[in-house]
């Protein structure tokens, strides 16, 4: 799964993992043997909400890269 998640580095994707019950979107900024980091952006009015979410590489089901 290292590898694979290598070439999602700096894009955009749509993850789905055993932790959430929802799919995650946001773009893959650092993948070690043990995790990846996805950072999500939130556009909004009053504030703007990024964070990053750190996932273990194991709880990994699926990533898809969107355009």
């Amino acid at each position: 799964m290292y590898e694979y998640a290598l070439e999602f580095l700096h894009q955009y994707v749509e993850i789905y993992t055993f932790l959430s019950k929802e799919k995650l979107y946001g773009t893959i900024i650092k993948v070690t043997p043990l995790e990846l980091v996805l950072h999500r952006e939130y556009i909004e009015k009053a504030s703007n909400k990024n964070y990053d979410i750190y996932l273990p590489l194991s709880s990994v089901i699926s990533i898809n890269k969107l355009s």
